[in-house]
């Protein structure tokens, strides 16, 4: 039986440019919540630090998520994150149970 796979990344969104993330966010998301194999899709922000942000995604396979990523809509947030405008911390993390 194979695992569903999960997906975390934990985002910082520099000065001035948290309305155009959330925007493609605002497209991006429900776009891979429609996609065969996915089981969840969503945008957490810090409550404490309105430019971070964690995107969570649960998938039914590699496959899955390799159809999203060839989305024109999951390649207009990796301009993003060329461009600067945001960028991936680093997430170190085990497994308790």
């Amino acid at each position: 039986m194979q695992q569903d796979i999960h997906v975390t990344a934990h985002i910082r969104i520099m000065p001035g440019h948290r309305d155009e993330f959330l925007r493609k966010m605002k497209t991006l998301i429900p776009l891979g919540k429609a996609m065969e194999g996915n089981r969840n899709y969503a945008l957490l922000q810090n409550l404490a630090d309105p430019d971070s942000f964690v995107v969570t995604a649960q998938w039914a396979s590699a496959e899955d998520i390799h159809k999203h990523e060839k989305t024109p809509e999951f390649a207009g947030l990796i301009r993003l994150f060329s461009s600067g405008a945001c960028k991936l911390l680093p997430l170190r993390a085990k497994k308790i149970f």
